[in-house]
C-alpha cells in the first residue's frame, strides 16, 4: 500500500512539475511567464519526483 500511496505521489509531482516548467517556458499557454513562481519551483519539482519515484521502484524490488 505504501509503495502504491508513493508512486502516485512521485506521479502527480512530476506531472505538476511539467505543467509549471511548460507553461512558464510557453509551451502551452498565452504567453511564457517567466517571473512567476511556478517558472522557479516546476523543475525541481518534477526533477524531485523523477527521484522520488527511482526511490520508489528500487523499495519495491528490494522488497521482493
Amino acid at each position: 500500500m505504501k509503495f502504491l500511496v508513493f508512486g502516485f505521489l512521485s506521479f502527480l509531482m512530476l506531472a505538476v512539475g511539467i505543467l509549471w516548467t511548460g507553461e512558464s517556458f510557453g509551451w502551452w499557454g498565452e504567453e511564457p511567464t517567466s517571473g512567476s513562481g511556478t517558472a522557479v519551483l516546476g523543475p525541481p519539482i518534477a526533477g524531485l519526483g523523477v527521484a522520488m519515484a527511482i526511490v520508489v521502484v528500487q523499495q519495491a524490488f528490494k522488497r521482493d
